[in-house]
């Protein structure tokens, strides 16, 4: 059983850090503004601004390290956990559940877009997958980087490919497409 994967490049992960990043930043904001002018919060600055204040530390650090750091999962992570604990501490559940639900987007936004094309069909890494059989396919083609998909309702997805990830001869690609092509549209016929 032949079998291709191929990664499509995710060309909007950067803008989603941005806004995660974003979002950290406006959390921070209302919380230091919390410690420092609730009068109900003031005996909480002992430890809120320590934790805060360690989590920028290690935030620099890292960048420091490694530039691109800032576009990890890991890192966005840590500083939601570190931006949760006084939420939750204090009962503010409402903003707790918007930073879990904001990671949780980030997470299935960023991952790895890996379309799998298979003698049955081609898994198509949307959110849920979506399985396209190929008799709905008229025309499958991998050339220059571009991985393009022709249905018979005249859709097309086209993408571009992450360069180096998956080397993947385009003539054997192409030339497994049409064979699932040409026996999955007589499957159908018969």
């Amino acid at each position: 059983m032949q079998q291709f994967q191929i990664t499509l490049k995710n060309t909007k992960v950067k803008s989603y850090y941005v806004f995660a990043w974003l979002i950290a930043a406006i959390f921070y904001s209302i919380e230091i503004y919390f410690v420092l002018f609730d009068v109900s919060k003031k005996s909480d600055r002992i430890w809120v601004i320590p934790i805060l204040g360690i989590n920028l530390l290690l935030l620099f650090i890292s960048s420091r390290i490694k530039w691109d750091n800032w576009k990890r999962k890991e890192y966005v992570g840590l500083t939601y956990g570190f931006l949760l604990v006084p939420l939750i501490k204090w009962g503010s559940y409402w903003p707790a559940v918007i930073l879990i639900i904001s990671f949780i987007l980030l997470s299935i936004a960023s991952r790895k877009f890996i379309v799998s094309f298979s003698d049955k069909n081609i898994v198509f890494p949307s959110f849920p997958a979506r399985k396209i059989s190929w008799n709905e396919g008229a025309n499958c083609l991998l050339k220059d980087e571009i991985r393009t998909i022709e249905f018979k309702n005249n859709k097309m997805i086209q993408e571009h490919i992450e360069p180096g990830k998956d080397p993947v001869n385009e003539k054997e690609f192409n030339d497994f497409c049409i064979r699932q092509l040409t026996s999955g549209n007589q499957k159908k016929t018969t």
